[in-house]
């Protein structure tokens, strides 16, 4: 027995000599089980010591509990050690014990008046708490900018297939190497009416009958693709501008997506198809839950403001078309109004953010001519007085 009792205590202070190499290295999970093993020899020495040992790895694993368990386990087996007080009032300060840490840093500095620590600690948690300043109220939520859903019904199948054809057009203008005006007209005009076709369908599926109501013409001018329909309008002015039709053929595709997912979706045996087809649109064309994402919004925003640049470019070209160039930047205007309407006065949504990105890499450009950075900036403070909401009163 009593070599047992031998073995059992050299392996007893191993594992504290462990738990302190471990505590050391800063594996303090690992500490914390090498001193619960030397607990477990009730004849180890320096028991006292392994709980406060064991209550501070505790600390650090944020077991408060544990550690403020361990700190009264130390003193009440040696109530004249100053550190098990002073490892005592550190959990009971982050339990929010704060008069009794407070007395325990105190007792611990009783114990051990050289250590001003004790004392200093103890001042820290009688001391009121710093004043923060109040928080600061956020801004109120914009409204959230986005295409109006289109409930399935017997026009979902004929704007299916408006939509393709569509598309379609826009493919056969895009890859058309035919040198002839009138031809190229003839394909830009036909994919413009079935993308005006595709809009006033959207209309009518997502916002019903038109109403002379204000509740009719709001839900319709803040929908970004029921606004699209003045700009497809727009384009039958012209006799052909690819940049145009690159943001209405992202538009339709991605609401063709979206229709392809609920038409999926009312079929228990297409439905696993209508997940898959989210999942590999996702981000790009579909949110998550399958409606048209909202970067779809953005970048054809983008594609937008750019085809609204060339369009001013091509001044410098015998295809300049003065009216299309004073009907499409009213267009953006109109749409930058609404954005801000529906953002409280705030110049943000899809089209600002359009701007923002295209005017940052203007006036990088610009910036090396100090005449052209001047003009451009007189430019841009016209615009932006153009596009602001009147003040009320």
């Amino acid at each position: 027995e009593i070599a047992a009792a031998r073995t059992a205590t050299m392996a007893a202070a191993e594992a504290a000599e462990a738990g302190r190499a471990n505590y050391k290295n800063g594996d303090y999970k690992a500490a914390a089980l090498c001193f619960t093993e030397a607990l477990e020899d009730i004849d180890a020495e320096d028991t006292h010591k392994l709980y406060s040992n064991r209550s501070a790895c505790r600390m650090h694993l944020q077991d408060f509990k544990g550690a403020k368990e361990d700190a009264e386990s130390c003193t009440a087996l040696k109530p004249s050690w100053a550190k098990g007080w002073a490892r005592l009032g550190a959990a009971q300060g982050r339990l929010g014990e704060v008069t009794e840490a407070i007395e325990s840093y105190e007792k611990a500095h009783e114990l051990d008046p050289t250590c001003d620590e004790y004392q200093s600690e103890a001042a820290k948690l009688a001391a009121p708490p710093p004043r923060r300043p109040p928080p600061r109220r956020p801004p109120p939520p914009l409204n959230t900018v986005a295409m109006a859903p289109e409930p399935f019904g017997a026009l979902d199948a004929p704007h299916l297939l408006v939509r393709v054809a569509c598309l379609a057009g826009v493919v056969v203008y895009a890859t058309s190497f035919t040198t002839d005006s009138s031809v190229l007209r003839l394909k830009y005009k036909s994919a413009v009416r079935w993308a005006v076709l595709s809009a006033l369908l959207h209309a009518y599926r997502a916002h019903g009958v038109p109403k002379l109501s204000a509740d009719y013409a709001r839900r319709l001018f803040t929908d970004p693709h029921a606004q699209r329909l003045f700009g497809v309008l727009i384009l039958l002015v012209g006799s052909g501008s690819l940049f145009g039709l690159i943001p209405v053929a992202d538009a339709e595709v991605a609401a063709l997506l979206a229709q392809l997912v609920i038409r999926l979706r009312r079929n228990v045996k297409t439905r696993p198809l209508s997940l898959k087809l989210i999942a590999k649109c996702e981000g790009s064309f579909l949110d998550g839950s399958g409606r048209v994402a909202s970067g779809v919004l953005r970048r054809c925003s983008l594609f937008e403001v750019t085809a609204a640049l060339v369009l001013l470019l091509e001044f410098a070209t015998p295809r300049r078309n003065p009216i299309l160039v004073l009907l499409y930047w009213q267009y953006l205007q109109m749409r930058c109004l609404l954005e801000r309407a529906t953002a409280g006065g705030a110049a943000a949504g899809p089209l600002h953010e359009a701007f923002f990105a295209v005017d940052a890499r203007i006036v990088v450009v610009v910036a090396r001519v100090p005449l052209l950075a001047k003009g451009y900036a007189r430019l841009t403070k016209l615009l932006a007085r153009q596009v602001a909401l009147p003040k009320k009163g």
